[in-house]
């Protein structure tokens, strides 16, 4: 079998890439990424006879289905998914064949549900499976195989918390992204939006994080768990960037306009806060 992992060259994507050469399966992973530097890769990767790395831009359509055409299933690991999940599906769709991302967007997710992507999906005979990270992913797995032993589901909460030291790049992107305009909660058996980075609470964690104050985020759950999970009438997510400060300073950045998305012209200079 042959694979190419998209962001091979991350965190996340060296991550799926050094358990997929251990497969006697798995006879070939490209890494391809867009800043295909061999320095970023672990030694286990660089040296291993499995692997190649190769540049490749998930906005170059053409050449992601001409690529794709070649090998037996796509992983997209390459971050923001609300910008690439999408377009990485719509390529591997277009060229039948199998793939799987660890999206952590509403947005990409909620397309890839409710566009033509489905339906070509089906009509080529392949599966696209999004959210198969960690969150989504293994605790939505872990959800699944509660409620399937349960008379009954009432309600589900997702609360995570992530130390700042760990994020850098698409990570951080998503972070920032995850807390900004209306996003979905499921509430009282309805898809409602709400002001992401709000309703504070106070949850205790295992130590040594002790006391969190997760808020509302945007992530695909309250999307998809209705669906496999019936008569569920709250699924609710929230998370929290640790030390505290964080999420404080995101929020005063909010209320500023400092991650406004809104493209400004400040004496002659076209800026977006964002960015």
């Amino acid at each position: 079998m042959r694979a190419i992992v998209l962001g091979g060259a991350g965190g996340m994507g060296q991550g799926v890439a050094r358990d997929l050469i251990k497969q006697q399966q798995v006879e070939n992973v490209i890494l391809a990424d867009l800043y295909p530097d061999p320095e970023r890769l672990s030694a286990k990767l660089r040296d291993s006879d499995k692997t190649n790395l190769v540049k490749m831009d998930v906005n170059d359509h053409a050449a992601m289905v001409d690529t794709f055409k070649e090998i037996d299933v796509v992983i997209n690991c390459a971050g923001p998914f609300y910008k690439t999940a999408v377009p990485v599906a719509k390529a591997s769709v277009e060229a039948k064949k199998d793939y799987i991302d660890i999206c952590d967007d509403y947005e990409g997710t909620e397309i890839l549900f409710n566009s033509e992507i489905d339906q070509m999906a089906k009509d080529a005979g392949i599966t696209v499976l999004t959210g198969m990270g960690s969150d989504p992913g293994t605790n939505n797995v872990l959800v699944k195989w509660y409620a399937d032993r349960l008379d009954s589901v009432d309600e589900i909460y997702l609360y995570w918390v992530v130390s700042i030291a760990e994020l850098a790049g698409a990570a951080w992107d998503h972070s920032l992204h995850m807390t900004l305009g209306k996003i979905p909660q499921y509430i009282d058996g309805k898809l409602v939006y709400v002001e992401g980075g709000t309703e504070a609470v106070a949850e205790q964690f295992l130590e040594p994080l002790g006391t969190c104050h997760v808020r509302y985020v945007g992530h695909p759950q309250p999307l998809t768990l209705p669906r496999y999970i019936k008569g569920v009438k709250n699924v609710i997510i929230k998370g929290a960037l640790i030390p505290l400060w964080v999420d404080e300073l995101i929020k005063e950045q909010k209320n500023t306009g400092l991650l406004g998305t809104e493209t400004l012209d400040i004496k002659g200079t076209k800026i977006t806060p964002y960015d």
